[in-house]
């Protein structure tokens, strides 16, 4: 049997386009027997309420007639929504030669998202095929029989270990959900279930015939895949949503994240649509200024250099005139940080760009960033990053240009126990300003709590099993093994996480690379439960 997987590229919202693609695959495939689209071929999965209106609805609809028209000998596989008595479901669809093989399978264990729009029931779950019963699922195989796998799995980095008799056919692209922007790496393959496996995974749209009684075993892997995940969401974010290709401005201070950022910028749309902008003050330390002309030389995107610091002195003088006599401190740093963002935004209307976000996610957890400053963005491509992903990016495109364009002493490096830097991470709004962050350590404890509950990590800290985790290695490198600062930074980070909610909601979509983040949040206050009441309680009268 010669089975063909389509794993095209699904435009949000733009049936049509999803159309010519599966169009092409069949047309271009008339030896096969069997060709299979992803889940939601037409449509995608992120279309959120325009899904509500019967206008839509019909838009996709129509195309399921369509492609049973299309004039092929093989049995066409693939995903769209299917509506019954104005009840709309996830469905699979099986054509043959101008008619269905089967009613339509729907889809019975839906996410949290799609019960927004999907219901569920009973239904056929597959069809037969050469005297051989098909089976087919969502997302995962139902068990050793021939099963075709619709996915709709966005990139999480993490390993893909899907195998089983049959096929599984995943998109490629990005979905947007308005404060996440997931890709797609596509990943299909078709396996005997056993070692015969042949993988499409590459970010980009792909069709491939495999004989599935002669497979050739042949994985392909990609080098640096959180790099090319990022890199084809950029490209596909800008294409889809900025069609007009605009510039891309990005502030330059020669820190860490903005020089990964510019680095990215310049792979995904060439020196000529990217802006570099310096924005210097009495603060800005000599080694980043000189990152920064590094970069820009390296890269060859132009930079601005425009000072901020009369700009700065003019706003408090303003506010003089009015009262406030002293501006110092935080309001001081804000004003600073607000400038920033009030260039670049000037600049990007002078220049018809768009502004990218530099944040990585534990400045995104801590609200680390000055609201309407530098939480500015049209996409925040570090978002779901922590600062040693940030570093492992640098080195990534360091590697693949073959050359250190990106600093090193920028990156940091990751011992067992602890993290060194050439310098620490600075916002640069004040004398010997250092980021507060707790690097290395903070940077495992937010990713934790993200995917765990703290009241089982303070177990953890009781019973002595949390050195076995990822943050509880760097305790003692800031001397928290103690239980009062043990305690008191765990509280911290409780604190501000929470705190900076209200921001997080405001911030630009994020590109999501992790299993959790940061787009689902409510602006509620923690639950402080009473299981953490007694844990804390136990820890602060345990003896270490």
């Amino acid at each position: 049997m010669k089975i063909t997987l389509g794993q095209i590229r699904i435009f949000t919202n733009n049936p049509e386009k999803n159309y010519n693609q599966i169009l092409n695959v069949i047309e271009s495939n008339t030896e096969s027997d069997l060709i299979v689209f992803p889940q939601l071929a037409l449509s995608g999965m992120y279309v959120g309420d325009a899904l509500l209106k019967k206008e839509v609805q019909d838009e996709y609809l129509r195309f399921n007639e369509l492609i049973q028209e299309i004039e092929s000998n093989a049995v066409i596989v693939f995903g769209n929504i299917h509506r019954e008595e104005d009840i709309l479901y996830n469905a699979a669809f099986v054509s043959y030669k101008g008619e269905w093989l089967c009613d339509p399978i729907i889809k019975q264990n839906l996410s949290p998202y799609e019960t927004n729009y999907f219901w569920t029931k009973e239904s056929d779950d597959g069809f037969e095929m050469n005297e051989e019963d098909i089976l087919i699922s969502f997302n995962e195989p139902i068990n050793k029989q021939f099963t075709i796998v619709l996915g709709q799995d966005p990139f999480m980095n993490e390993p893909n270990n899907k195998k089983h008799r049959g096929v599984y056919v995943n998109p490629v692209g990005i979905q947007n959900t308005g404060n996440e922007v997931f890709t797609y790496d596509g990943g299909s393959f078709v396996s005997d279930g056993e070692v015969a496996m042949r993988a499409l995974d590459n970010f980009e749209p792909s069709a491939k015939t495999f004989d599935f009684n002669n497979l050739i075993p042949n994985e392909i892997k990609i080098s640096h895949k959180m790099y090319q995940a990022i890199l084809h969401a950029l490209r596909y974010f800008d294409e889809e949503t900025l069609a007009y290709k605009p510039k891309w401005l990005i502030g330059v201070s020669g820190g860490l994240d903005s020089s990964v950022s510019v680095a990215m910028l310049v792979d995904a749309f060439g020196k000529d649509r990217v802006l570099g902008v310096n924005m210097p003050s009495e603060f800005t330390r000599d080694i980043t200024k000189n990152n920064a002309s590094h970069l820009s030389e390296k890269l060859g995107f132009p930079m601005l250099t425009i000072p901020i610091g009369d700009m700065a002195k003019s706003t408090v003088e303003s506010f003089n005139q009015v009262g406030y006599e002293t501006i110092e401190g935080l309001s001081y740093e804000n004003i600073q940080a607000r400038l920033r963002g009030h260039t670049l935004m000037t600049l990007s209307s002078l220049e018809n760009g768009v502004v990218v976000n530099n944040g990585n996610k534990i400045e995104v957890a801590f609200g680390y960033a000055t609201l309407y400053g530098d939480a500015i963005g049209a996409l925040a491509i570090l978002g779901d990053l922590n600062k040693l992903e940030v570093g492992a990016l640098a080195d990534s495109f360091n590697d693949i240009h073959g050359e250190e364009m990106i600093p090193k002493n920028l990156i940091p490096t990751l011992n067992e126990t602890s993290i060194d830097w050439d310098f620490a991470p600075s916002a640069e709004l004040a004398q010997d300003q250092f980021d507060p962050m707790k690097w290395a350590y903070h940077d495992y404890l937010v990713d934790y709590l993200l995917n765990n509950s703290v009241e089982s990590y303070m177990s953890k800290y009781l019973d002595g099993s949390i050195v076995e985790t990822l943050p509880g290695k760097y305790l003692e490198a800031y001397n928290l093994q103690e239980p009062k600062a043990f305690i008191d930074d765990l509280e911290w980070v409780l604190r501000t996480m929470n705190l900076a909610v209200y921001k997080r909601v405001q911030a630009p979509p994020i590109v999501r690379v992790s299993k959790r983040g940061f787009g689902n949040e409510t602006q509620a206050s923690r639950i402080v439960s009473k299981e953490y009441q007694e844990l804390k309680n136990r820890i602060l009268n345990s003896k270490k």
